[in-house]
């Protein structure tokens, strides 16, 4: 028996610390921007809820559109038309983050972060097709390995959405997200944004990235 859901996508990165990053399609966080003043909390950093226009279209990995996506963003929702466009007007965000997710059966989920600009914000998004690397069983620790050599080891012990024990069979899907690839800020979800140990803000570098989804 397939599990029909597990955990949520799984996203393994290598990051590091640095002063630049691959631009999203949106405005990205430049050093001028790093506050040193750190807030009692990290969401602090994003500014007050603003209302911002988006226009973007989801693309498979040849480039060609994608009908049928589900878009979110805030309380906002739209479906991509055959062009693989959608757009979302006077969607709820923050000042300084906007957070869009794309979702349809048979590819990864996948995500964008931008930081709203006025005007109206565009932007791509690369699907992953769901195809699967392995299939393991619960209960017995076993490692997967995709074609490039890249690997994720497992120790058995699967839960389901709602945290109770799983056991079965589990299919594996995974994609190596590679940092000289030019389409990976397309496929990448999130964006390189973080806070070191004293809370403050700082861009990132990614070294590489696994998608992993169960």
């Amino acid at each position: 028996m397939k599990p029909t859901k597990l955990l949520s996508t799984v996203l393994i990165a290598l990051l590091l610390i640095g002063t630049s990053c691959q631009k999203d399609d949106g405005p990205s966080m430049n050093d001028g921007e790093q506050q040193e003043n750190v807030p009692d909390n990290f969401s602090e950093y994003f500014g007050n809820n603003v209302f911002k226009n988006f226009l973007g279209t989801v693309i498979d990995d040849d480039e060609e559109p994608i009908e049928g996506v589900t878009i979110t963003i805030g309380n906002e929702t739209a479906t991509t038309d055959s062009n693989g466009v959608f757009i979302i007007n006077n969607a709820t965000v923050k000042e300084r983050f906007g957070y869009i997710k794309a979702e349809k059966e048979g590819y990864i989920h996948g995500s964008r972060a931008v930081v709203p600009s006025n005007g109206t914000n565009k932007v791509t998004i690369m699907l992953l097709e769901t195809s699967i690397t392995g299939t393991i069983s619960s209960g017995n620790a076993e490692t997967v390995t995709s074609d490039d050599g890249s690997s994720v080891s497992f120790d058995g012990n699967f839960v389901k959405e709602d945290g109770t024990e799983y056991t079965g069979s589990v299919d594996v899907i995974m994609h190596h997200l590679d940092p000289a690839d030019e389409d990976m800020p397309m496929q990448m979800p999130g964006m390189l944004y973080a806070q070191n140990e004293a809370g403050a803000e700082r861009m990132l570098q990614t070294l590489g990235m696994l998608a992993v989804e169960l």
